[in-house]
């Protein structure tokens, strides 16, 4: 559940747990792969809270703007039983893009 505790915001678990510290000014739910967008002091970045193959990821709010570029499926087995997908997102930083990885690898050199 989304939820603000001193003026900002976080999630918690059913349980009442916090799963996303509460010092976004906005966080919303995206439209891929069960993440969400998190606001910070005028830049965005990604959250994966659900995923079924694979690691969760966290790219920071840094970025003027961020958008899903690619999603990568690829198999490290034969037979299809290790399925993962891999994200690429397209990022603005200071009107430069570039693309960083869900591993927080950035392609492009911000500075």
């Amino acid at each position: 559940y989304i939820t603000m505790k001193d003026g900002k915001i976080g999630i918690v678990n059913d349980n009442g747990e916090i799963f996303i510290e509460h010092e976004y000014d906005e966080i919303e739910f995206s439209h891929y792969d069960y993440a969400v967008t998190l606001h910070k002091n005028g830049k965005v970045g990604i959250k994966q809270i659900l995923r079924e193959t694979g690691n969760l990821f966290l790219l920071e709010p840094k970025y003027d703007d961020i958008k899903l570029a690619q999603t990568i499926l690829f198999d490290r087995t034969p037979f299809g039983k290790d399925k993962r997908t891999f994200m690429v997102f397209e990022v603005e930083l200071n009107g430069v893009k570039g693309y960083v990885g869900e591993n927080g690898v950035e392609y492009f050199n911000f500075e």
